[in-house]
């Protein structure tokens, strides 16, 4: 039964601010009396599945889109919050919770429909002085190990269908690795420590109006 901040959910994205989580894909359906949140970004778009079983409703199991296979039963009687994972690739997980005394007593199955999240990170639509001349705009997000244990290999890439992005470790050199394998290797974080991630969009010259700008990037380690 794995707590939060334990397993694949030991690595989190925040803000600037380094208080708000962020970066996540909006996930929309559920069970009686269940909430949902943060469902982490491999999870990949599409629909999943959140059944609830039990006497009370509150035994939850988590199927990611694309999979065949619902995770391992949980139980959600105290009411805290807790991580589901997938039956095929624990990786993929969601948090839920249940509000006692509004889930189904005979259980209840709903899908979860995950869309992606524009406009999340960095900022959406452009002015329309950027887009005349042209710009560069610069931020970060802080990646944080909010587990009791070590994480190591810890890699930074952004997705292939990115376009007018690159990222860095330092804020100094600017790269645009597509694959884990090429992607900006950090050194270990301590538990509750956080790594900064440095991001640059470049707004082109003349470029039109784009009110809904997505940037997908992965960050992968260990945390044994």
């Amino acid at each position: 039964m794995p707590a939060l901040n334990s397993h694949a959910d030991s690595l989190h994205i925040l803000d600037t601010t380094g208080t708000t989580e962020t970066g996540s894909p909006k996930a929309i359906g559920t069970p009686a009396g269940i909430s949902h949140s943060n469902p982490v970004g491999i999870n990949g778009v599409g629909v999943g599945r959140l059944r609830a079983s039990g006497t009370n409703g509150d035994v939850l199991q988590w199927q990611a889109p694309g999979s065949l296979t619902f995770g391992s039963k949980v139980n959600l009687t105290s009411g805290a919050e807790l991580v589901l994972e997938d039956g095929e690739d624990p990786d993929k997980y969601i948090r839920a919770q249940p509000y006692t005394g509004f889930t189904y007593p005979d259980g209840d199955e709903s899908r979860v429909f995950i869309e992606d999240q524009y406009n999340d990170v960095g900022g959406g639509d452009v002015t329309a002085a950027q887009a005349t001349a042209g710009n560069q705009i610069t931020f970060t997000l802080e990646l944080k190990n909010v587990s009791n244990i070590i994480a190591s290999h810890i890699r930074f890439w952004l997705d292939a269908s990115v376009a007018n992005y690159e990222i860095s470790d330092d804020g100094a050199v600017w790269v645009t690795p597509t694959t884990e394998a090429t992607g900006i290797a950090f050194s270990d974080l301590l538990p509750n420590a956080s790594h900064t991630l440095h991001f640059r969009r470049t707004i082109p010259a003349l470029s039109a109006s784009d009110p809904a700008v997505l940037v997908i990037f992965f960050v992968s380690g260990d945390v044994l």
